[in-house]
């Protein structure tokens, strides 16, 4: 069987993914990440601590 080297599980979710996603995360030594999607605000624009535009930030991402 393939193993899973990384797993990412979006928030909220219910009880059952959560827990699979761990499970399946631990028995295959796995990373798992939980993404929280928020909605956008209106008339805001995302900036990182660096002072880096959310497009930057979303390269870097891309990129790791």
């Amino acid at each position: 069987m393939k193993r899973f080297k990384n797993i990412l599980l979006v928030y909220p979710c219910n009880d059952g993914a959560f827990e699979r996603a761990a499970s399946l995360a631990k028995s295959n030594h796995a990373k798992l990440t939980l993404l929280r999607v928020e909605r956008e605000l209106a008339g805001t624009q995302l900036i990182t601590s660096s002072g880096s535009p959310a497009l930057k930030l979303q390269d870097l991402v891309i990129k790791e």
